[in-house]
């Protein structure tokens, strides 16, 4: 396996991310996509979106 097909592809490592690219990780989420293709299509490891999907939910009881 590649490390583009495994997701460790880390051209993005480091940017910050834009309101454009939450975005597209909310749409990619809604529409089902695993955390492994969208690493792949942001350039990121798994680890930042998983990380970056904690961010964007509130803990529970926070409201």
């Amino acid at each position: 396996m590649s490390e583009e097909q495994s997701g460790a592809c880390v051209d993005a490592q480091g940017t910050p991310w834009s309101q454009d690219e939450d975005a597209r990780l909310i749409a990619a989420l809604i529409a089902g996509t695993s955390v492994n293709d969208i690493a792949i299509a942001h350039r990121r490891s798994r680890g930042a979106i998983t990380s970056r999907m904690e961010r964007m939910v509130p803990p529970a009881g926070s409201r």
